[in-house]
């Protein structure tokens, strides 16, 4: 578990299995070469309880001579916010903070408290969840940065630990609040009825079931990561999925796929149930163009023309879709969520430019009135270079395979005397465009946003 790791960072609520971990770790730390230090989460719930156990670990450190670190946040607000439990919020929370902390130190193992009692509770309550194979192995031994050591000891084994040692557990209540909390009615009154009237030893055939899974997936994960890596490109904050090659892989491997995908764009997978993947993997199979689903934790999956791209909520210039500016020429406008227009005074190209969608010229004697720039709006038409009448700039978007996501990002230019003049990259209007008798022009440039 440790590897050649020197710093071992400790997860301390205070019960008896953390504080069994952080006991038992520092004792060994000579011995394993480790340096020990402890972090605990203020969940912002129980008042003045909290607190005071917050004050308790803070002295129990002191004594101990232990590095320690807290934080606090509101899990409920969290769970309201990502739409989720108490339980998951709270977890993404402990996680998310435990690993900044690790961040500081390259190279630290994250040490939790976990115990074999957990693991099956946690298989349990992913069979009744409907979970895939991941869901199945439980809670793994290892996971990346993070290390679970006491993983195959019992409750029974980390309460006799902390008995022998002198050391005294703090007392939560609401490790006994089974109307609230899912893991509380799964192992204060599910596990018992197993093993009372159906299995007597549940506890045993879930910890199999896990550990049979956990073999099958270190090889078939390896699999699957390569797929990912073929299809994926991770673009402006975004992953995007190739549509073709990730609808031809078979169904359950696509799945892992999307799985994957997901985990890669938030870096944890809490929250997301197998019947959000069922949703996801509809999406990609027989979704719409531009069909959108809303995952938790505000993590957004559109259908495009050729890739599904997972994203972070809504896109910057949908929160500004009435955005406008005036285009001073010459002069320049910085685009809401990167990117600049520029215009400039010209002579007629000799001829038009080719490969450059995004430079257009426009004649300067046909332009009546001021110039604006801004997005889209439903209604619009333009009347194209190259065609009699007018279109709608939806048909527009749609002929030229733009995804409805990045149909508020392209800039309109408009005359206000003569209507949409320039679609960005995609058209300019017959009312304005270069001719023959043409002696000059306004030439339009639209710097795209970088990449990440």
């Amino acid at each position: 578990m440790l590897g050649d790791c020197a710093h071992v960072l400790v997860g301390l609520s205070g019960g008896q299995d953390s504080l069994t971990l952080l006991h038992a770790l520092l004792h060994l730390s000579a011995d394993l070469g480790i340096r020990v230090s402890a972090a605990h989460l203020h969940h912002g719930m129980r008042g003045e309880q909290a607190d005071a156990d917050l004050e308790t670990l803070a002295a129990l450190c002191r004594d101990w001579s232990v590095p320690f670190d807290w934080e606090q946040v509101s899990v409920p607000a969290l769970a309201a916010e990502g739409r989720i439990s108490l339980e998951e919020a709270g977890r993404a929370a402990r996680y998310g903070f435990l690993r900044r902390l690790a961040s500081r130190r390259p190279g630290t193992r994250i040490a939790v408290g976990h115990t074999a009692g957990d693991r099956a509770e946690t298989v349990l309550m992913n069979i009744l969840r409907g979970s895939g194979p991941a869901g199945l192995r439980g809670i793994p031994p290892v996971n990346g940065d993070v290390i679970r050591p006491l993983i195959e000891l019992t409750r029974e084994q980390t309460g006799e630990y902390c008995a022998a040692a002198g050391l005294e557990p703090l007392w939560d209540d609401t490790n006994q609040d089974a109307d609230t909390y899912l893991r509380n009615r799964v192992r204060l009154r599910l596990i018992p009825l197993l093993q009372a009237e159906y299995a007597p030893g549940v506890q045993d055939a879930l910890l199999r079931l896990a550990a049979t899974v956990e073999r099958e997936l270190e090889w078939t994960d390896e699999i699957a990561g390569a797929h990912f890596d073929r299809l994926a490109l991770t673009q402006g904050g975004a992953v995007h999925l190739q549509l073709e090659g990730l609808c031809g892989l078979p169904a359950g491997l696509r799945s892992r796929v999307l799985r994957l995908a997901v985990g890669k764009l938030r870096g944890s997978l809490a929250g997301l149930s197998m019947g959000h993947l069922c949703d996801l993997e509809r999406l990609a199979v027989t979704g719409r163009t531009g069909a959108v689903l809303h995952l938790p934790f505000a993590v957004r999956a559109e259908r495009g023309y050729n890739h599904l791209v997972l994203s972070y909520g809504p896109a910057d210039a949908e929160i500004c879709a009435d955005w406008q500016a005036r285009l001073a020429v010459p002069g320049a406008v910085e685009l809401p969520g990167g990117g600049v227009l520029q215009a400039t005074t010209s002579a007629p190209p000799p001829r038009l430019p080719r490969g450059e969608p995004c430079v257009a010229f426009l004649d300067a004697a046909k332009l009546g009135g001021r110039l604006l720039v801004r997005w889209w709006r439903d209604g619009d038409r333009v009347a194209p270079v190259g065609m009699t009448g007018s279109k709608k700039l939806q048909d527009v978007f749609t002929d030229k395979k733009v995804p409805r996501r990045e149909r508020r990002k392209v800039p309109i230019v408009l005359d206000e005397d003569r209507g949409i003049a320039w679609v960005g990259g995609l058209c300019v209007a017959r009312s304005v465009c270069v001719c023959a008798t043409t002696r000059s022009c306004v030439r339009l440039c639209w710097e795209r946003a970088e990449e990440d």
